[in-house]
């Protein structure tokens, strides 16, 4: 990542402001045993992915059609570990949609099994 990328990324992050939006409990990808949450309304997601891909078109890849905006929660696991991720899910949150705020365009990097933030850049 050089300057360029950074100062892009930050030119987009101060040109978009943050955003309220709901994330609706949960969903699957069953094949990849992927546990998700849904983003709504998606159209302030969908204006700062265009203009992530206006910036950094080689990343945009037409072929594999429109994206599906979610939040990841659980990748992979057994079936019997994903009902256990999902009774501890609504018993914590409830099945209610969670009120969220974004905030931030963060770039992750993944070291061994655990993620991390490697940088990120304020909305707004």
């Amino acid at each position: 990542m050089d300057e360029t990328v950074i100062g892009k990324l930050t030119s987009i992050a101060r040109r978009t402001p943050k955003f309220d939006f709901f994330a609706k409990p949960l969903s699957s990808f069953p094949t990849t045993n992927v546990l998700y949450l849904s983003p709504v309304p998606v159209t302030p997601i969908e204006k700062l992915t265009e203009k992530l891909y206006n910036s950094f078109p080689h990343f945009s890849d037409k072929k594999f059609g429109f994206p599906i905006y979610h939040m990841t929660i659980a990748f992979g696991q057994k079936i019997e570990e994903n009902r256990r991720i999902i009774e501890e899910y609504f018993a914590k949150f409830g099945k209610t949609p969670l009120v969220l705020k974004a905030g931030k365009i963060g770039i992750y990097i993944k070291k061994g099994n655990d993620w991390s933030e490697y940088i990120s850049f304020d909305l707004g």
